[in-house]
Parts: structure tokens; sequence; C-alpha cells
């Protein structure tokens, strides 16, 4: 039996399927989880030292991006992508400075980053004690 020339759609690839003759399209990674990064707001208790300060607004991100790895024909034949979930500083105020009571009665001034929004972006440094 010959197989008609078959053109898969951006995103889907031919697959031989098991028990038929002829290749069909298939999305490449059915059940690749969602890319998801998103902002938090949480209330915290803001320590140094021995100072403090409570009921903090902190807003921070967290979630998981996607990785991968293929092969090209070019050196060094191998092309990888990794995305972290990261953040957006306010461009107006990009910190709120804070002002920590201290049990020796003083004050401490501290900064807490202001995090608007979060988004999956390309991984820069990090923990390389782990590869």
């Amino acid at each position: 039996m010959r197989c008609s020339p078959l053109s898969c759609e951006e995103g889907e690839v031919k697959v031989e399927e098991p028990g038929s003759c002829c290749p069909v399209c298939r999305k490449q990674f059915p059940g690749e989880p969602e890319a998801e990064c998103k902002r938090y707001v949480e209330v915290r208790n803001i320590t140094k030292g021995g100072c403090r300060l409570d009921n903090v607004e902190v807003s921070f991100c967290r979630g998981r991006c996607l990785s991968w790895t293929d092969v090209i024909m070019e050196e060094p034949h191998l092309r990888s992508e990794c995305e972290c979930c990261s953040y957006k500083l306010d461009l107006v105020k990009p910190v709120r400075f804070l002002s920590l009571q201290c049990d020796s009665g003083e004050s401490e001034q501290v900064f807490l980053p202001v995090i608007t929004s979060c988004e999956c972006t390309s991984c820069h440094g990090g923990d390389l004690s782990r590869r």
C-alpha cells in the first residue's frame, strides 16, 4: 500500500502508529505541562539579626517553565533552552525601604524589591553546584 504525501502543521510531527502502515500527524509533545509562572503576595514577619518588622506584604514569583534540548546539524550538534520563573521590578519604584525595630531600641533600614509581574525567561546564573 502506498501512503499519500503527508504535511504536518507547526507543533506536529509525523508518527507511525502501531497497526498502521502510513504515518499520521500528532502533537509533538502531548500531555506536556504548560508553563505557569505567577506572582504571589504574602504577609510576612521580616527579621534581620535582632531587628524585626511584622505584617509586611511581600511579593514573589513561583511556578514552572519549560526546557528542552534538540539536535541540530551544526556544531555543537545540540541546542538547549532553559527557562526560569523570573520577576519584573516596578520601573518607577523598584524597592521599598523598611524600618526594622531592633531589640536595642534602635531601628535598621532595609530594602525590599517590589515585584510587579512574573514570567518565564531565559535562565541566568543560579546554583551550579548540582551540575
